[in-house]
């Protein structure tokens, strides 16, 4: 406990916050000059006017941090879908790429240019054909409708 002597002398003035239960320090250090105490429940009629003040700022922030988490659900159940987005893309570039060199193998008579031209056409194609079932696992709320999505396609997550 903060008593009369710990203080004393006091040359500037000095604020005392009591925040304990029981009180740490005694009421009688109030008596001397320049020397200020206060305790809870002197502080509670500042905390309540700022409470008061702040209520309208308070519903603001509140609406603010609830709209930031919906948005962050959205995202997050969109991120949902990216491990077998990634498994349907991988699949779908490995069969293109194979079936574009196999061909390629009996067409070796096509220039470097041509051989380009195919190798585009069959980027084409694959980006088409993934398009819509991407469009479906993005769209997939659970990771059981994406891995029927992922089944109906033949692709597995290996």
């Amino acid at each position: 406990m903060v008593s009369l002597p710990d203080v004393l002398p006091r040359t500037s003035p000095l604020l005392m916050i009591d925040i304990s239960v029981p009180r740490s320090i005694s009421a009688d250090c109030a008596l001397l000059d320049g020397v200020e105490v206060r305790d809870v429940d002197a502080l509670e009629p500042f905390a309540e006017e700022t409470r008061c003040q702040y209520a309208d700022e308070v519903s603001k922030v509140e609406w603010l941090v609830n709209a930031a988490v919906d948005e962050f659900g959205q995202w997050t159940r969109s991120r949902s879908g990216a491990p077998a987005i990634t498994a349907l893309r991988m699949r779908a570039d490995e069969v293109r790429d194979a079936e574009v060199e196999r061909t390629l193998r009996k067409l070796s008579h096509l220039s470097e240019r041509d051989q380009n031209l195919v190798r585009a056409m069959a980027n084409a194609v694959t980006r088409k054909l993934t398009h819509d079932p991407i469009l479906a696992l993005r769209e997939a709320e659970t990771d059981q409708e994406a891995e029927h999505i992922l089944r109906t396609l033949g692709v597995s997550r290996a």
